[in-house]
């Protein structure tokens, strides 16, 4: 993005209607809130598909994914996301909470985890894929487009903004 305050961002690209708020968080609710290792799944198939990836997530860097140990802070770590996700989701009626929400989170993973926003999209990704897996025959065009409308917001507050000031 660069340095150039005219071309700072300030709000995302997209926006979520009224019935796209209440799509996604009626389907959060009905399907994906029920699958309780969606997170991990997540996690596991990034990891599985892009090894090095491990590395950029400073809880998984050391650890071998054939050890017990692995698996319990992939599932960990998969419900705090899948949580994370689901507090964003529920306040989608209130824009400031989720945006304070988001921006604080996308701090602490540059901060505390040194969080490389390579893997974010590839993320959202996995994520929308299991998402619709989990919907399954109640998955339709409309949801894809709520929920990638979402995680555009979402990358918009925890990853643009961080690279753009």
């Amino acid at each position: 993005m660069g340095n150039n305050a005219s071309a700072k961002l300030t709000k995302p690209s997209v926006s979520l209607s009224r019935t796209e708020r209440k799509l996604i968080q009626s389907s959060w609710s009905l399907h994906v809130r029920k699958d309780e290792f969606i997170g991990a799944k997540v996690f596991d198939r990034l990891f599985t598909e892009s090894p090095e990836a491990k590395d950029s997530f400073s809880n998984f860097a050391n650890i071998d994914v054939n050890d017990d140990y692995y698996n319990e802070v992939l599932h960990r770590h998969g419900s705090r996301v899948k949580n994370a996700v689901g507090k964003i989701i529920d306040s989608l009626d209130y824009p400031y909470e989720y945006k304070k929400f988001l921006i604080r989170m996308g701090a602490r993973h540059y901060k505390e985890y040194n969080f490389d926003p390579q893997y974010s999209q590839v993320i959202l990704e996995y994520f929308l894929a299991d998402i619709k897996d989990t919907m399954g025959e109640d998955w339709g065009s409309e949801i894809e487009v709520a929920y990638r409308k979402l995680f555009s917001i979402m990358t918009f507050y925890m990853i643009d903004l961080r690279l753009d000031s």
